[in-house]
């Protein structure tokens, strides 16, 4: 190594043989550890610290060698350090004291970081160290410039595969979940993202969302559940327009629940965007950076990437519906051909045996066989109006054998959305025309069977979940029982969880 007390041709060739040892193909990182490595020696300093200001919000970025954050953060806080970055900043020239000594990142004329050497072993820093630290500072700014393109362009181009890997995956058929955990989890791969998620609004309660493809911070187990809307959240909905912060809790009306509040206290860059489809919003999309996170300051530019993103799950919930809508479509198709085949078919052939037994009842001579033949004409009739019925049903359904009926289907969501949660299908049971319910009680019930599901996850892992619904006599009853089985010898269980809820109607 070349002291402080070289030569000058010396220490040229000590400052040139550290600029080639930064290598030609070195990330922002790698680029930062080496200059940060090179510039301590060079001036025979204990410590050095690369400070960048981060477009477009001015976040500073720090690089370290030598010393901790902790250590860092005791140090910024002298005065000795903070009047120095002060004159620093101000002055784009570099700064000296006996024991700090601190010198500008210009790349191409632009003030764009800071340079700093700490505790010389010699005791002091000299105008030499001084000199050689300039030099060596406009250097390393082109070096990190240089990093952080290449840096740039392999991030197009992970963004540029896994946007063609999506694209790929809607031209399929949709398994929503599967598109929508593939998704999370590929930004999170190309962005560098520490969190992401996906809220979905409720169509039959526009207040509340359900959250899916949690992912990062530990927060997967919150998969599946459901939170009200309100504000962030509730903003981005209302305006359609996202939020992007570098300091996201700082932002007015963000208020986490208190269950994430300690995981997203680690959340610097933070992004919440619409997934917007035909002039609707489905949801939004949650993605995350810690503080301190070496690639916030380039996922800070990409918002417009990550809001392909966004546009993406839009896209597969809009598949997804319109494949489960076209399967209603032949579900429904399949039941009028099976209706029109028991009408024109089956109840025509059982209409003309019941009149060939009429005939026989008729022409018949011994009573025991008129009054077995009169029975048989007569179970036949029965038959043939119960096919008519049959039919009538199967082209207006109504309760579970209407895959198309939208209180149907309400609840059958909630109840596959209750077996994500609880592990188990939830058994239900309909008495009852539900499409004769007025569209505000099926709101309402929807509502109503979310809350009895809710009641019934008090229990850790029911193994049990029961739904029971009844129309009848112009009154709606419902029952949502759930209980959980011993799980240990020994363990007591009390008896089922049981809501119970009943209306009026008309």
């Amino acid at each position: 190594m070349v002291g402080n007390g070289s030569p000058p041709r010396e220490r040229l060739r000590s400052l040139v043989s550290s600029l080639l040892t930064l290598g030609t193909d070195l990330e922002g990182e790698q680029a930062a550890e080496r200059i940060l490595r090179s510039a301590s020696e060079l001036v025979r300093g204990r410590y050095a610290v690369l400070r960048r200001a981060i477009p477009p919000h001015g976040a500073i970025e720090l690089f370290l060698h030598g010393l901790s954050r902790a250590e860092y953060a005791e140090r910024a806080d002298r005065p000795e350090f903070t009047r120095l970055v002060e004159q620093l900043t101000l002055s784009g020239r570099p700064v000296r004291t006996p024991t700090l000594l601190g010198v500008p990142m210009r790349p191409r004329d632009h003030h764009s970081g800071q340079l700093l050497v700490g505790d010389p072993e010699t005791g002091r820093f000299t105008s030499d160290d001084e000199d050689l630290l300039a030099a060596y500072g406009a250097a390393a700014a082109m070096v990190m410039h240089r990093a952080d393109l290449r840096e740039r362009e392999r991030r197009q181009e992970r963004w540029l595969h896994a946007v063609a890997e999506i694209t790929d995956l809607l031209l399929g058929q949709v398994d929503r979940e599967k598109a929508l955990g593939t998704l999370t989890s590929r930004l999170r791969e190309v962005s560098g993202a520490d969190y992401s998620a996906l809220l979905l609004l409720d169509p039959a309660d526009p207040e509340t969302g359900t959250l899916h493809a949690v992912s990062g911070l530990s927060l997967e187990p919150h998969t599946g559940r459901r939170t009200p809307l309100r504000g962030l959240t509730a903003r981005v909905v209302r305006t359609r327009r996202s939020v992007v912060s570098p300091e996201l809790d700082q932002v007015y009306g963000y208020g986490a629940p208190p269950a994430w509040r300690t995981a997203l206290a680690e959340i610097g860059l933070g992004m919440l965007l619409p997934l917007r489809t035909d002039g609707e919003v489905l949801g939004v999309l949650f993605a995350g950076w810690r503080k301190g996170s070496p690639v916030a300051h380039l996922a800070a530019r990409e918002v417009d990437l990550v809001e392909m993103f966004a546009h993406q799950a839009a896209l597969a919930l809009r598949q997804a519906r319109a494949q489960t809508s076209r399967t209603e479509q032949k579900v429904l198709a399949d039941r009028e051909r099976i209706a029109q085949d028991l009408d024109t078919v089956v109840a025509h052939r059982l209409t003309r045996v019941a009149a060939d037994l009429g005939v026989a009842v008729e022409q018949s001579r011994r009573s025991v066989v008129r009054e077995r033949l009169a029975a048989a004409a007569r179970g036949v009739d029965e038959t043939v109006a119960r096919i008519h019925d049959v039919s009538g049903d199967l082209r207006n359904p109504a309760g579970p054998a209407g895959g198309a009926s939208r209180c149907w289907l309400r609840l059958q969501a909630e109840v596959d959305e209750a077996r994500d949660r609880f592990g188990v299908v939830p058994g239900l049971e309909v008495h009852g025309a539900l499409d004769a319910l007025p569209e505000a009680t099926q709101c309402a019930l929807a509502a109503r069977v979310r809350q009895a599901l809710d009641r019934a996850a008090e229990y850790d892992s029911p193994s049990r979940v029961d739904l029971v619904l009844d129309v009848e006599e112009g009154r709606l009853r419902l029952i949502v029982a759930g209980a959980r089985e011993p799980q240990a010898s020994g363990e007591q269980v009390s008896g089922d969880q049981v809501t119970e809820w009943a209306v009026r109607l008309g």
